[in-house]
């Protein structure tokens, strides 16, 4: 588990408010090494990202999606107002990350309905998709 005190110290509360929070992909960067990182161009959307940890003999590619809003009211970030909010909040993206070895990884690529995901007619879901397409291929 994550410590959101040890890896972003320089948040700290401040009344009812956090200042210097993180943003979402310093947060995944906790998780492992972001390899995709896709958002959608826009005030209030979702972030598709593949990270990857672990070493060469046991590496694992997570994926993990998330939506996102623009303001405190319909962002889980920016609504965070303690410590123990944020640390809630990351505990439950990291528990949201579907790991996969590298085999498994490869076959969610090519066999995943990505055309049944909702936002599948956004052009920055299309390039994630294409993106993890193009890495699966170079980890055959």
């Amino acid at each position: 588990m994550i410590d959101v005190r040890e890896k972003f110290p320089d948040t700290k509360e401040e009344g009812r408010w956090l200042s210097m929070l993180p943003d979402y992909e310093d947060i995944i960067k906790c998780f492992g090494e972001p390899l995709i990182y896709v958002e959608q161009d826009d005030y209030q959307g979702d972030t598709w990202a593949i990270v990857k940890r672990g070493s060469k003999c046991a590496r694992i590619y997570g994926y993990l999606q998330f939506g996102w809003g623009s303001c405190s009211g319909c962002d889980a970030l920016q609504g965070c107002s303690s410590l123990a909010e944020l640390q809630e909040l990351v505990n439950d993206l990291e528990a949201s990350i579907n790991w996969m070895n590298k085999k498994e990884f490869v076959r969610w690529a090519e066999h995943h309905d990505f055309a049944g995901d909702y936002p599948w007619r956004e052009k920055e879901f299309k390039r994630f998709v294409s993106e993890v397409k193009t890495l699966a291929e170079s980890l055959k």
